[in-house]
C-alpha cells in the first residue's frame, strides 16, 4: 500500500517517493520482486490483499504503511485461508495491529519512536528561543517489533505517554 499526494506543482510526490523506495529495494534486496501496489486507504487494503491472493498466487508478503492497513489485510487474508502463506508487515502500532502481531498474524511492525522525536524538536526549539546551540539534525531510527519483542516494549515511552489525551 502506498499513499499519493499532490505537489503543489502538480507533480505526484508519493509516486515520486515510491518509486525512490523501488530503487532502493531492487539495489539491496535484488531477490525481492514487487509484483502489485496500491494507493488508497485502510478499506482498500483488505480489498488488494483478496484480489492479490488470487492474481499473484506466489506472493509472500504484504508491507503496509499504516497499521489499519495491515489489519484489513489481514481479516482478509484470513477468509481466503492465505495467512499462513503470506506474511504481513507495516508502519506503526496500533492496538489491532498490537494484537495481531501477538497472535503472529502480523509479521512485524516498524515504530517511529514519536515520544523521543517530540522531546527532542522541543529541546531543538527552546534552544533556537534562547539563543542556544541547535544541532539541527537528529536521528531517530525506527523500531523493529516482532512476536518475540513486542512484550518487552514500553509503549508508553516510545508512542505516547500514558496520560496523553488525543
Amino acid at each position: 500500500m502506498t499513499a499519493r499526494t499532490q505537489s503543489r506543482s502538480g507533480r505526484n510526490v508519493g509516486q515520486a517517493s515510491g518509486q525512490r523506495v523501488q530503487e532502493h529495494h531492487r539495489s539491496r534486496f535484488p531477490e525481492i520482486k514487487i509484483v502489485a501496489e496500491k494507493a488508497g486507504g485502510t478499506k482498500d487494503a483488505g480489498i488488494a490483499a483478496t484480489d492479490w491472493t488470487k492474481s499473484h498466487p506466489d506472493i509472500h508478503g504484504i508491507f503496509t504503511a499504516a497499521d489499519t492497513m495491515a489489519v484489513e489485510s489481514i481479516k482478509s487474508l484470513t477468509q481466503a485461508g492465505a495467512t499462513d502463506k503470506i506474511k504481513v508487515s507495516t508502519s506503526n502500532l496500533n492496538d489491532d495491529a498490537r494484537a495481531a502481531l501477538e497472535r503472529g498474524t502480523l509479521t512485524c511492525a516498524s515504530l517511529q519512536p514519536a515520544v523521543s522525536m517530540g522531546r527532542d524538536a522541543m529541546r531543538e526549539a527552546a534552544a533556537a528561543i534562547e539563543g542556544g546551540k541547535v544541532l539541527g539534525r537528529i536521528e531517530a531510527p525506527a523500531l523493529l517489533v516482532t512476536r518475540e519483542k513486542v512484550a518487552s516494549y514500553d509503549f508508553s515511552k516510545i508512542i505516547a505517554p500514558t496520560d496523553y489525551q488525543p
